[in-house]
């Protein structure tokens, strides 16, 4: 077994072993995660991998396989970094009625966790502006910026692996968190027991108070507007010609990065069927990072079918993309990010 031990929110040091006793018998006897835990019993590897360290927190906020475990995501070590961050914001003085924008990609528990991040704000008085349905990561900072929140939450692990999810933060800049705010906010994480109580507020209450609110479609297309108008061509015809595959990787961007394509007036857009709805599973591509020239399999197979000149592809947050383009040939070269830049 790995000979770390860990420090649990200021108590001894305990080793693997010693914190996953811990975890038994802690956990209600009806908690899912309990049984999965008794399910490991003796498998020193495996307890030695889930408990050696809690989850580190830091300027990507946290990212780990979800499952039991201190060094793993899940309902527990999610619910005491969100508390974590509410109790920095709090004690930076800054006012949480300003409130916190929450949004989610297609992972299995990312609306699960946005929900519970979304109740722990409530409960430490934060107005909260929950997505409802999975929105881009850039959205995500841009409506922090328009509704001048305090900071934001996106339950994403980007373009890991299906088994992962993670937890990105944001400050009222729109940027991800870095510097001192990233080691205030691991450090207020750091001095809090994993089973420590968290107060949670329910929606019902938060509506009747006014503290939850849904956006509506306005923030959508105020955002769509200001993307459109960061090219540096805004203003100038697209030829229509120009032929375009695009896969989302079964991602939050497939409707978002179509609208914005169509809005600039490229008309001859094809979408890789196979990967332009929500797959957590990520079936058709495994590793859904863009930045892999295997994720283009299915959009190159499709762009020989269409003639297209330009392949692109984008993570399941769509904070992430590649590109292709086609040669004399009618192959297609992969462009790395100095070479699209």
């Amino acid at each position: 077994m790995k000979e770390k031990n860990q420090i649990n929110g200021g108590k001894e040091k305990m080793t693997p072993l010693e914190r996953y006793k811990d975890w038994l018998a802690k956990l209600p006897q009806e908690e899912e995660m309990r049984q999965e835990l008794l399910e490991i019993e003796g498998k020193e590897e495996e307890i030695a991998d889930r408990f050696y360290q809690d989850l580190d927190f830091g300027t990507a906020g946290l990212r780990g396989i979800c499952a039991a475990g201190s060094n793993r995501m899940n309902r527990y070590t999610v619910s005491r970094a969100v508390q974590g961050i509410a109790d920095y914001v709090l004690e930076t003085g800054e006012n949480p009625l300003r409130g916190a924008v929450i949004a989610y990609d297609c992972r299995y528990h990312s609306k699960e966790f946005s929900f519970l991040a979304a109740r722990i704000l409530l409960a430490s008085g934060f107005r909260v502006y929950l997505f409802p349905d999975m929105r881009p990561t850039p959205e995500l900072s841009f409506a922090i910026r328009k509704l001048r929140a305090v900071c934001g939450i996106n339950m994403t692990a980007s373009h890991n692996p299906k088994e992962y999810n993670g937890l990105k933060v944001y400050y009222q800049d729109g940027a991800q968190i870095f510097g001192e705010v990233a080691e205030g906010m691991a450090k207020e994480i750091k001095e809090r027991d994993l089973f420590s109580p968290i107060r949670e507020m329910d929606f019902k209450e938060a509506q009747e108070k006014r503290l939850l609110i849904f956006p509506t479609d306005a923030i959508d297309e105020e955002y769509l507007a200001y993307v459109k108008k960061q090219s540096v061509r805004d203003g100038e015809e697209i030829d229509p010609s120009v032929s375009v595959v695009y896969t989302p990787l079964n991602g939050a961007g497939s409707t978002f990065v179509k609208k914005v394509l169509c809005k600039r007036g490229f008309s001859s857009l094809h979408i890789v069927k196979e990967q332009e709805e929500p797959d957590p599973e990520f079936t058709t591509v495994g590793y859904p990072n863009p930045e892999d020239p295997k994720a283009f399999l299915l959009a190159e197979k499709l762009g020989r079918e269409t003639g297209a000149e330009l392949l692109i592809a984008t993570d399941p947050d769509s904070d992430r993309m590649a590109v292709e383009i086609q040669e004399e040939d009618g192959s297609y070269r992969f462009l790395n990010g100095n070479q699209t830049g």
